[in-house]
């Protein structure tokens, strides 16, 4: 038999391609070769042939020389012409064994894949793929093949020793189904992601290998991530979990991790023990959803869709901490309806537990491992292994509860090398389809029930009803009974009592006076919450049509971002318009003051917080490249389009008011206690508050407790209901503030009407109460953003009741005749 299958072999299992070149042998050789060594029909092995072969050679060549010696001395030509000769012969030499060494070397990779003994006769056809090589076996043989015997290739015939079925050749046509096959296998690969650690006790994430957990070949990599994932601190990056399509897995080894010193009385606890002591929790993706975190005890099994799942836990008995070194991936997939070959997750689940391994690591295992080093992909021998650990049990089952609490089990303390092991389930899901597999996120499980969001717009719908109704009582009847008087003619009678008029239409000359305290900060102030609020309605909008999904993460916060910034035309349009009609001068020094002002408020603050989470190694912290990229945002684009909307808002005429202001003012009698500032704001504040706190609190549980929130549709019809609940309220306190003859109405109304970001400021204190957070950064952390956020509600809110004030005022002294 020829070396031809050989190379046939290689061809085909390589390139997945039938190929029918062979390589000849000279029938001059092979004849001679047989009867020197292979007469009989006995067949000589084959490195005496081979050997036998190289020996010949040699003889030859040396009796050539001696010819060559015989006949003459040889001369310079002589001696250039034997050189070339030998180079020749030597790279035809070393060409000749480099074919024979990958071929024999293939063809023992050929015999120990297949485990075939038995010898076969020369001459017999074979198909290559009945060889099945694989690349990686092909590459590993070769790299042991430096020990085959060295010898030309002609005049040389292998005989194999071992026997090879004999298969029909494969079409072209088959073999590419055969690789088109691997494709679909490694494109069947699944990655497991790891995402940032939360805590609701510091409120500070963490990056997942800033603990000595177990890291992928060659580091973890992080993915690209967008504007709004950086600035909320995620840093999804690769992990060394891998997980094939519908290919179950029993209690795969990961990595052997040194954790660090024990606990000790006196002595700094390691990292991972203090994480488990501040409640961190581990969040894990796979195919962009997130792990949910599934919790089992002796009677109930709870499967929770937030927070992902703990780093460890501590006990009630011995207050010492445990690590969860084993996880069970609980992965559900749906078949795609036109393609049954493919399927889709839909579910991912995580059930973590904490075993006490007793191994022996593989033989190069470093016995020196410090704290914090990680060992990377160790396989170990496990001493005492569960039933899905050994395996000597041929019918293994998942890990369960029941085996891992089994007497004489002992959970895992978090410290000294600790062996981290993982089973992977799968299982069909032949309901849940793949665009519902995110509703049981959003809905958290249904933890809160759509009756609680109904429960709240009714409640909200209540107060804005009795408002409502209070007005219509109050302002209305009110309202018609000085349109009578002071629109009436006055009879002889009345003239000649000379009655006094009372009531607001006394301030007629004096209501549309400026602010008396700064109107360059109230145009700045009511141009930062038309640009707050425009932000704020459009996000909800955007948020309610299902545009910012949170599957697509950090997209909120982007949109937020981006329409911040966009919206800078409208601050600087009604910063101008403002302040012209309050007959200001320094325009730019108001164009500059929106600008700068609110933005540098809060990118001050924000730097603050930056710094405290770079103190604390937190993940908040922003890269350096992001921070410039918010400053070009700031300066490049938004500072421009500010100076735009004010350019156009100058141009536009001063607002028109229906009455003349006098150049004197009008001097102010005392006013009742009921309408001081105090009473007024405490009132002001608490109806819009009270139509939106139980919202509110959901907000905050998203923000601060890493929870969902997807009710956009409630929120944009509670955001309504609060805005016209603060409108309604401060128009009610303008009429009594006027009829009690004091026009100093623009920033009583901005304050009564912002005075709902003061309450969900005060109320921030009492939620604060549920985080159990002990620590000066989490103080400082969590304050500075909810003050930042109540600022912004002020701002918001005090426009709408400047606004609202504005048209009221326009309109009641429009409707009177002035003498």
């Amino acid at each position: 038999m020829s070396l031809s299958f050989v190379k046939t072999a290689v061809l085909s299992s390589t390139d997945g391609i039938s190929h029918n070149e062979e390589t000849s042998i000279d029938n001059n050789e092979t004849q001679s070769l047989r009867a020197s060594g292979g007469g009989g029909g006995v067949h000589r092995p084959l490195f005496e042939q081979l050997r036998a072969n190289r020996d010949a050679e040699q003889e030859r060549d040396e009796e050539f020389q001696r010819s060559l010696r015989g006949t003459r001395a040889l001369d310079e030509e002589d001696c250039a012409h034997l050189d070339a000769v030998e180079r020749r012969r030597e790279e035809k030499e070393y060409a000749a064994r480099s074919t024979i060494e990958r071929e024999v070397a293939l063809f023992y990779a050929a015999r120990e894949d297949r485990g075939l003994a038995q010898t076969v006769g020369v001459g017999d056809d074979y198909d290559a793929d009945s060889l099945d090589i694989s690349r990686n076996s092909l590459s590993q043989k070769l790299n042991k093949a430096s020990d085959v015997v060295v010898a030309k290739k002609e005049g040389i015939k292998i005989v194999p020793k071992f026997t090879i079925t004999k298969k029909k050749r494969k079409s072209v046509s088959q073999q590419s189904d055969k690789t088109t096959a691997l494709a679909k296998k490694i494109a069947a690969e699944k990655d497991l992601k790891v995402n940032k650690m939360t805590s609701q006790k510091t409120l500070l994430p963490v990056e997942y290998y800033r603990l000595p957990f177990c890291q992928p070949d060659g580091g973890p990599k992080m993915d690209h991530e967008n504007l709004g994932e950086l600035l909320a601190g995620d840093r999804i990056e690769s992990s060394p979990y891998r997980l094939n399509m519908k290919v179950d897995m029993f209690c795969e080894q990961v990595c052997i991790t040194n954790l660090g010193r024990g606990e000790q009385k006196g002595v700094s606890p390691n990292k991972v023990v203090r994480a488990i002591r501040k409640n961190y929790h581990n969040n894990w993706i796979v195919d962009n959803i997130p792990a949910a975190s599934k919790v089992e005890d002796d009677t109930t099994i709870t499967t929770r869709y937030w927070q992902g799942f703990p780093v460890g836990f501590i006990a009630s008995d011995t207050k010492k901490a445990y690590v969860h070194n084993h996880v069970n991936i609980e992965i559900q997939y749906h078949a795609v309806e036109t393609e049954p070959n493919k399927a889709r997750i839909v579910r991912f689940t995580v059930e973590p537990f904490s075993i006490k391994h007793d191994f022996e690591a593989s033989a190069d295992d470093d016995d020196s491992v410090e704290e914090g080093v990680v060992k990377a992909f160790k396989v170990a021998d496990i001493q005492n292994p569960i039933e899905s650990c050994n395996p000597k049990v041929s019918n293994k089952e998942h890990t369960r509860y029941e085996m891992v609490y089994a007497r004489g089990r002992e959970p895992q303390p978090a410290s000294g090398r600790v062996l981290f092991t993982y089973d992977v389930i799968w299982t069909e899901n032949k309901v849940l389809h793949w665009a519902s597999r995110w509703d049981v996120y959003l809905s958290m499980d249904n933890a809160i029930p759509a009756k609680v969001h109904w429960m709240s717009i009714a409640n909200s719908l209540v107060i804005v009803v009795v408002l409502s109704a209070m007005i219509a009582a109050i302002l209305v009847r009110n309202l018609r009974r000085d349109y009578a008087r002071y629109n009436r003619l006055a009879t002889d009678e009345e003239k000649a009592e000379d009655m006094e008029e009372f009531g607001w239409k006394l301030v007629h000359a004096d209501v549309f006076r400026p602010p008396s305290f700064s109107p360059l900060l109230m145009s700045v102030c009511c141009g930062t919450g038309a640009q707050m609020l425009c932000m704020a309605v459009l996000t909800i909008l955007f948020s309610a049509m299902g545009f910012l999904s949170p599957s697509n993460r950090g997209a909120l916060i982007m949109a937020q971002l981006l329409l911040y910034v966009l919206m800078g035309t409208v601050a600087g349009y009604v910063t101008a318009r403002f302040y012209k009609t309050f007959k200001g001068k320094a325009w730019q020094k108001a164009t500059a003051c929106v600008a700068f002002g609110f933005p540098g408020i809060a990118f001050g603050l924000f730097l603050i917080m930056n710094i405290v989470a770079l103190s604390q190694g937190s993940s908040d912290a922003v890269p350096p490249l992001t921070m410039f990229v918010l400053l070009f945002l700031w300066f490049g684009i938004s500072t421009p389009l500010v100076f735009f909307g004010a350019y156009f808002g100058y141009k536009q005429d001063a607002i028109e008011f229906p009455v003349n202001t006098s150049s004197i003012p009008r001097q102010i009698p005392d006013q009742p206690w009921f309408m001081g500032i105090p009473f007024v704001l405490a009132v002001g504040g608490i109806l819009p508050f009270g139509s939106c706190f139980v919202e509110l609190y959901f907000i905050l549980a998203s923000v601060w407790m890493d929870q969902y929130y997807y009710v956009f549709a409630f929120l944009l019809l509670v955001f309504a209901i609060l805005l016209i609940t603060a409108a309604e309220i401060t128009l009610l306190f303008n009429y009594f503030q006027l009829c009690g003859e004091n026009y100093h109405w623009w920033w009583r109304s901005f304050s009564t009407g912002g005075s709902t970001g003061i309450y969900v400021f005060l109320y921030s204190f009492v939620y604060f109460k549920q985080l159990e957070a002990n620590s000066l950064a989490t103080y400082v952390l969590y304050f500075g953003y909810m003050g930042l956020a109540s600022l912004a509600l002020f701002l918001m809110t005090g426009l709408v009741g400047v606004s609202t004030c504005l048209w009221f005022n326009k309109t009641i002294f429009g409707s009177i005749k002035i003498d």
